[in-house]
């Protein structure tokens, strides 16, 4: 379930980014990525790597100065995960 609702989210992203809309995802998702449900902090940060994923893919770039964060929040999430 953790896949699939990461994989919708990014792709739905695809979709709204570029219209300008649902710009507030990415801050929901890093704000998500540090929460202590494992299970919640997990779906997060697989949902921010598809995004990242999708988004090149389809050669929409990402809006402000977010690339560092994200990848600040992934790296965290996985050290965390090997504790």
């Amino acid at each position: 379930a953790r896949r699939s609702a990461s994989n919708a989210i990014s792709r739905l992203a695809t979709l709204e980014f570029p219209k300008g809309t649902w710009d507030n995802l990415i801050p929901i998702l890093l704000n998500a990525s540090s929460n202590d449900d494992i299970n919640f902090k997990k779906t997060a940060i697989m949902a921010l790597g598809f995004l990242c994923i999708e988004l090149k893919q389809f050669g929409i770039p990402l809006k402000g100065d977010v690339c560092k964060p994200i990848i600040e929040s992934v790296y965290l999430g996985i050290t965390d995960s090997n504790n």
